[in-house]
């Protein structure tokens, strides 16, 4: 871009408004149909002609600024889009300073001394990371008390996000196994309104069949309700049928129950589908069991 020199005398005034890459060049002095005076004392007026002119002028973004100092002169504009090329970090260096730090961390934590502290604030990014998933696992493996609490305080109100991640899932099932089911109850709770969108998912499936082995019916009844409510649909999921088989082997009889007959009452739809016919004979060998 070339420079450009505009005269002001008036107090600060900047304003940004959106400017083409073209070359252009302004000379306060020279005044031509249909031109907007620059170079004038009141700072209200540089405010307008900014808003204004832009509509009706050939180019979509005009870079304007008001010199900080009375009759002040702006010698040149340098309009830098991306820093990208500028930097000399690649995604390389990026993943080798992240998987340093982890090993830091882990080192850290293995030391003991408080070295659970220094997850303060970067459990939740740290558990969606390739590299840091493992030093939460670590961590909650080791902490106690108000160390356990404080890491789980920081997991509260992300749990589906953490489902979402492969890691993040990982971190969740060492909780579930881990830790009393009341201490982790929330994990459950937050899953409440997308369980049947997590079941479909290969993280998330994951993660509700570990709740199902751990934690008992009274801290996930409606969990439970939501996900038998969906059991046809979740027939069809190849991920979300593991969670169907679990519906039947872990939870309550009444659940057992009505997810086989939730099952059976569309077996003519999923005897159509072949990753349900096996979840349809089970179901229907149940009920014969059972007796129902």
């Amino acid at each position: 871009m070339m420079p450009s020199t505009l005269m002001h005398s008036s107090v600060v005034q900047r304003e940004v408004v959106e400017k083409p890459r073209t070359d252009w060049s302004v000379d306060s002095d020279e005044d031509s149909e249909g031109s907007t005076d620059l170079g004038t004392d009141d700072p209200e007026d540089d405010c307008s002609w900014s808003s204004s002119s832009s509509s009706s002028l050939p180019w979509a973004r005009i870079v304007g600024f008001a010199d900080e100092v009375p009759n002040g002169v702006l010698q040149e504009v340098i309009e830098i889009e991306s820093f990208k090329e500028f930097t000399k970090f690649t995604a390389a260096d990026k993943a080798q300073q992240e998987q340093e730090w982890c090993e830091k961390l882990l080192e850290e934590i293995d030391d003991g001394d408080g070295g659970i502290a220094c997850l303060k604030g970067v459990v939740v990014e740290l558990a969606v990371s390739a590299c840091g998933y493992e030093v939460v696992q670590r961590a909650f493996e080791i902490a106690r008390g108000e160390d356990q609490a404080s890491l789980l305080s920081e997991m509260r109100g992300n749990i589906r996000h953490l489902a979402k991640s492969l890691y993040g899932a990982e971190v969740l099932q060492t909780c579930l196994e881990l830790m009393r089911p009341a201490t982790v109850s929330f994990i459950a709770t937050e899953l409440v309104g997308c369980a049947a969108k997590v079941a479909c998912s290969e993280p998330g499936h994951a993660v509700l069949c570990r709740i199902l082995e751990y934690m008992p019916v009274k801290l996930t009844a409606p969990l439970l309700d939501e996900l038998t409510m969906s059991v046809p649909d979740l027939c069809r999921n190849p991920y979300a049928i593991q969670v169907v088989s679990h519906l039947m082997d872990y939870t309550s009889p009444h659940h057992q129950l009505r997810t086989c007959r939730m099952i059976t009452m569309y077996e003519k739809v999923l005897n159509n589908n072949r990753l349900a016919i096996p979840l349809v004979r089970k179901a229907q060998l149940s009920l014969q069991t059972n007796g129902t």
